[in-house]
C-alpha cells in the first residue's frame, strides 16, 4: 500500500499534467475564454483533462515501490 504523502504527490503531479494537456488543447484550437467554447470542444477539454489526469496517475502508481 502506497503511503499517503506520496498518493498525494503523485495525485498533484497528475493534476499538473492534466492542466498542461488542457491548455495545449486551448492553444492549439486557439480559444482561452471556456465560455466560448461550443458543445464538442467543451467535451474535448473535459476528455483531456480526465484521460490524461487518469493516465498520468496511473503511470506514477505502476512505477510506485
Amino acid at each position: 500500500m502506497m503511503p499517503r504523502k506520496e498518493l498525494d504527490r503523485a495525485e498533484q503531479e497528475a493534476l499538473r499534467d492534466a492542466g498542461d494537456a488542457a491548455g495545449a488543447y486551448l492553444d492549439e484550437i486557439g480559444e482561452t475564454d471556456l465560455a466560448k467554447l461550443g458543445a464538442v470542444e467543451w467535451v474535448s477539454f473535459l476528455r483531456k483533462i480526465i484521460d490524461t489526469f487518469g493516465k498520468s496517475l496511473a503511470e506514477r502508481l505502476d512505477k510506485a515501490p
